[in-house]
């Protein structure tokens, strides 16, 4: 399982697959890595959620999503 800080880049890529902290509060870090220590089918559902997830993630995606970038800057 994997907590990320909320609002931020990692949110985005992780989806619904991570679990989210606020970046500012200690305290609710502490609890959402306690709650998943002591959460196993919430770590297996987190495990598989992540497993499907990163099929989304390919070489041939971030080739396209790159070349799509670099067209608007050329030709914009």
């Amino acid at each position: 399982a994997c907590v990320v800080a909320s609002g931020h880049a990692l949110e985005e890529v992780g989806g619904d697959a991570v679990a989210l902290a606020d970046p500012n509060s200690l305290t609710e870090w502490e609890n959402v890595v306690a709650r998943l220590l002591n959460d196993d089918a919430g770590r297996a559902e987190l495990r598989l959620r992540a497993l499907l997830r990163v099929k989304d993630f390919t070489w041939e995606r971030g080739a396209r999503t790159l070349a799509g970038v670099f067209e608007e800057l050329l030709y914009p």
